[in-house]
C-alpha cells in the first residue's frame, strides 16, 4: 500500500493518534493532526515528532483541515457524530481506524477479543497461557501498545492478542482476525452509538470478514449473540457457565469441560481459578477455547491460569 505523498489526517492525538501519524510518516504521507484539546496539552508522545518535516498541526475546529485528504484515520473513542468525521463522509473520504490500517501490514495471526465487559482479563490471560505453551506472543490493541506499533516491527510473533473496542470495530474495512471472541453485549454504550441495536451490529463487525478457515468464539448464553451467529461464516464455538454444551466449553460439576468435534473431551478444573467472580469464570473459558484452536496443550493452559492474579483494580479477594 503506497501513502507516499498522501495527505492523511489523523483525530485524536494520544498515544494511538501518534503512533499512526509516526507510522504512516516512515511511509512518507503528509501527517495533519488535530485534536480537541489545544497542542500545550498533548501527550502520548506526540513531542517526540513535533517538528518532523511530514508532520502539520491542523485546525480541529475547521473542515479546511480535510481539503484534499486522502484518508482520515480517528482514534478509539471519536464518536461517530465528530463533525469532522461527518464531513469526512460527506466528502467521500476513506475513514479508517487504527486496527484496519494495522492490519493491512500485519502478517501474523490475530486474536482479536472483543465485548462490552472482561476484555483486557481475556486478552491478558489469553496472552499469558501463550506464552506459557511456548508461543511468541504480541499483546494490545486497546490496552498497552497500538496494533499500528507492531506493524513497525520485524513481526516475528506466532500470534498477535488484541483487545478490541467498538469504536475501534466502527472504521474496519478488511480487517480479519484468525479467532474473534465476542465476551457479551450489554448497553454500556448505547449513547455513544446511538441505540443498542447499532452498538450489537458494530460489535457482529469482528466477525464480518471471517472465512471458513477461521474461528468465532461466542457467549451462549447471551441472547444477543445468538442474533449474530446465524450471519458467521467462520467455525463457531461456544461458552457457557450455565448449560452443557453439545459441543464447546461449559461448567459441569467442578470442571471446565472443553468438548469439540474429532477431539476428546479435556477437563479443567474449576479450582485452577484465582480471580472471583462468574463472569472470570467466563472470560477463562474463552480464553482456554481461543488457546485450544491455537494448539496450546491443556497442562500449560491451567499452569497459566492457575499463576494469573488478574488486573490491579478489578475485583480482588481480600482478607477476613
Amino acid at each position: 500500500m503506497d501513502f507516499n505523498g498522501k495527505k492523511i489526517v489523523v483525530i485524536g492525538v494520544g498515544k494511538t493518534g501518534v503512533a499512526v501519524a509516526r507510522f504512516l510518516g516512515k511511509k512518507s504521507a503528509r501527517i495533519v493532526v488535530t485534536d480537541e484539546k489545544s497542542p500545550d496539552h498533548w501527550d502520548g508522545g506526540f513531542k517526540q515528532i513535533a517538528g518532523e518535516p511530514w508532520l502539520e498541526v491542523g485546525e480541529y475546529n475547521s473542515v479546511d483541515v480535510l481539503n484534499d485528504a486522502d484518508m482520515v484515520i480517528p482514534s478509539p473513542g471519536i464518536p461517530p457524530g465528530n463533525p469532522l468525521l461527518a464531513e469526512a463522509l460527506k466528502k467521500n473520504i476513506a475513514v479508517v481506524s487504527e486496527i484496519e490500517l494495522a492490519y493491512r501490514f500485519i502478517r501474523v495471526p490475530i486474536i482479536a477479543v472483543t465485548g462490552t465487559n472482561g476484555k483486557t482479563t481475556t486478552t491478558t490471560l489469553l496472552g499469558e497461557i501463550l506464552q506459557k505453551s511456548g508461543k511468541k506472543v504480541f499483546v494490545g490493541g486497546n490496552i498497552g501498545n497500538p496494533l499500528i506499533e507492531y506493524a513497525d516491527k520485524n513481526q516475528d510473533a506466532d500470534f498477535i492478542v488484541a483487545e478490541i473496542s467498538s469504536f475501534q470495530l466502527q472504521w474496519i474495512d478488511q480487517f480479519r482476525p484468525f479467532i474473534a471472541v465476542l465476551l457479551n453485549i450489554t448497553s454500556d454504550h448505547v449513547n455513544y452509538h446511538g441505540s443498542f441495536a447499532e452498538y450489537r451490529r458494530i460489535k457482529a463487525r469482528i466477525f464480518a470478514n471471517q472465512t471458513g478457515k477461521d474461528f468465532a468464539i461466542l457467549n451462549a448464553e447471551d441472547d444477543e449473540q445468538k442474533k449474530i451467529e446465524r450471519n458467521i461464516r467462520a467455525r463457531v464455538a461456544g461458552f457457557s457457565s450455565k448449560h452443557v454444551l453439545p459441543s464447546g466449553i461449559f461448567v459441569k460439576e467442578e470442571n471446565i469441560v472443553l468438548s469439540l468435534p474429532g477431539m476428546q473431551e479435556e477437563k479443567y478444573p474449576l479450582s485452577m481459578i484465582n480471580i472471583p467472580g462468574l463472569h472470570n469464570v467466563e472470560n477463562v473459558m474463552a480464553a482456554i477455547l481461543a488457546a485450544r484452536f491455537c494448539g496450546c496443550d491443556p497442562s500449560d493452559t491451567i499452569r497459566a491460569v492457575e499463576n494469573f492474579r488478574g488486573l490491579p483494580h478489578r475485583i480482588e479477594f481480600v482478607e477476613e
